[in-house]
This record gives C-alpha cells, sequence and structure tokens, in this order.
C-alpha cells in the first residue's frame, strides 16, 4: 500500500487509477502490419533471420514455422529498413535500484523531448503475451493488469506513460525468453527497438534522427553508442 497523510491506496485502486491516466490499446497483428509497413518488414526481417537458425529436418520445423513465424512465407519488404542507423543506449547505473528506478522513466522523457509521444508494442513472434518470460509473478500480474490480460499474440497502441509502465513490468526478463519491440508510432524518426538480455536498449531509426538521439541522451545521462557498450553496461554487474 501507499500511504499519504490518512489515506490509504491499495493497489488495486492505484492500478484502476493508472488505467484511467494511461492509454493503451490491443491491436490484432493482422491489422498491426496492415497499418504500419514498418511494423511489419522489422517483424518479418526478424522472423526471417531467427528461422534460419532452425533446422529443416527437425520434424517440428513447420510446425513451429506455421505456428509462431506468421509473417516467414509472405513477400519480402525489407527495403524500408535498408537506410536506417543503429544506436545502443545504456544507461551508467551501478546498482539494480538505481536502474530500476531511473533508466526506463529518463528514456521515456528523452523519447517525449524527441517529440515522440505515441507507441506501439508487439512480440516479433506470434507466442502469446502468457508465455512471456517475466521476472517475476508481481511483474506478470501488472503487465497483465494495465494491458486488460491479452492471452493471444496482440499488438498494443499507447501512449509515451503506457510505454514506461509495460518496459518496467519487463524489465529484468528471463534473458533466453521471448523478446518484443517498441516502435514509434507515426514518427519521422522511425523508431524501433528492443531491450536486451544485458538491459540497454537496442535501436534502428532514420539517419537523420540520430544527431537528434545523441544530443537529447546525452542531457539525460544516456550513453549512446554500439554494440561494445553491452560489454561494459549489462545487467548482471549491477549491485
Amino acid at each position: 500500500i501507499i500511504t499519504h497523510g490518512y489515506h490509504r491506496v491499495w493497489l488495486a485502486d492505484l492500478l484502476l487509477y493508472l488505467s484511467n491516466i494511461m492509454q493503451i490499446e490491443s491491436i490484432s497483428r493482422r491489422r498491426l502490419f496492415d497499418a504500419y509497413p514498418l511494423v511489419r518488414a522489422e517483424i518479418q526481417y526478424f522472423q526471417q533471420q531467427e528461422a534460419s537458425y532452425l533446422r529443416e529436418s527437425d520434424p517440428a520445423y513447420w510446425k513451429r514455422i506455421r505456428r509462431w513465424y506468421d509473417l516467414y512465407t509472405d513477400g519480402e519488404n525489407h527495403s524500408i529498413l535498408s537506410e536506417r542507423a543503429f544506436a545502443v543506449l545504456a544507461y551508467p547505473a551501478i546498482t539494480r535500484l538505481d536502474y530500476t528506478r531511473h533508466f526506463v522513466p529518463t528514456l521515456i522523457r528523452c523519447f517525449q523531448r524527441m517529440g515522440i509521444s505515441q507507441w506501439i508494442v508487439a512480440q516479433p513472434l506470434a507466442l502469446p503475451w502468457t508465455e512471456y518470460g517475466f521476472a517475476n509473478e508481481r511483474k506478470r500480474r501488472y503487465f497483465n493488469r494495465i494491458t486488460n490480460y491479452p492471452q493471444t499474440a496482440v499488438g498494443f497502441a499507447m501512449d509515451a506513460s503506457g510505454l514506461q509502465h509495460v518496459l518496467q513490468a519487463c524489465l529484468f526478463a528471463h534473458p533466453d525468453g521471448p523478446t518484443f519491440l517498441f516502435f514509434a508510432k507515426d514518427h519521422p524518426a522511425e523508431i524501433s527497438a528492443s531491450i536486451c538480455k544485458d538491459g540497454n536498449v537496442h535501436l534502428n531509426l532514420a539517419h537523420n534522427a540520430i544527431l537528434l538521439l545523441k544530443s537529447t541522451m546525452d542531457q539525460r545521462g544516456i550513453l549512446v553508442g554500439d554494440l561494445p557498450l553491452c560489454s561494459i553496461h549489462y545487467r548482471a554487474r549491477l549491485r
């Protein structure tokens, strides 16, 4: 519970309050792919890369393809991905508490300063959210409450507040479990991002947005670099 003076707000009431100020709408994967070509292209590319590690000789190969790789056999549409930059964002926290309290809120504020207020969240494979490897049951319950208990592989459209709470719920997820992607909705920066197993953000974006990204993140203490950042700042080293 949260205590303020003589008033006590139970977690259920808090979640109800948050649900009223956050905008989170579920979207079917088919509708998502039809409406957002960048989301479709990124997820299709991910699926085709992941499928390359599967063995066709495995009897379960085509079963997995049909069940989880819902864009694998569609026509390729990777041309819109060719002219994009890559970056890693890392928060130089020393402790797990510092990272948990400050990374995501700071990240969201930076994106807002870049003019990004609406987001799309989707899993790259058509896995139901019930299979996502949340760090603990408390985080799973919290995610379910704010997203209205998704049972399938739906995507979500949400505002910045919604993304902040979703990212917080998904921090410290199982490193070998499924991931998810978040996309800046209808914004020229064309950001698509994910949280890697080291706890950093990997993102692709339009080349003409990279300078704005760096200057905005630098002002708030978030490091911008390439993959070597993940060998310096990673969640296993947090105290």
